[in-house]
């Protein structure tokens, strides 16, 4: 996969630690170097959870994990898979299961419902 060009995907980055917003939803995940990250939602709501990103699966995996208690993802997993468009722009396709059940619940190729994150910079 190459980044010349702009018309297809590029390798993974090793990591996702930042600010990305998704422009259609309001949606904002902030990725700590230690793991924990943080969800936003319409800039009002704030879920806290753990996530594992793998850049050298085929498509990158990501997951979300360890939702905080008062959340209605307690108990649930997000996995999904993501691609980047440009190191700054990542697709994220993903469906809730159990802990464990990754290979039954993760998407194998990416749908219409994707969503796009685009990595916040800060000035």
């Amino acid at each position: 996969m190459s980044s010349c060009g702009g018309s297809g995907p590029i390798k993974a980055p090793k990591s996702i630690v930042g600010t990305w917003m998704n422009l259609d939803s309001g949606q904002t995940l902030i990725f700590q170097k230690d793991g924990s990250a943080s969800m936003l939602v319409k800039s009002k709501d704030t879920i806290s959870f753990k996530y594992n990103y793998n850049s050298k699966a085929e498509p990158a995996h990501l997951d979300w994990i360890e939702f905080d208690d008062n959340t209605p993802l307690r108990g649930l997993n997000v996995f999904g898979i993501v691609a980047f468009s440009h190191k700054d722009t990542m697709l994220f396709n993903s469906k809730k299961g159990r802990e464990g059940q990754a290979e039954k619940y993760r998407p194998t190729e990416f749908s219409s419902r994707k969503s796009v994150y685009i990595r916040q910079r800060s000035n």
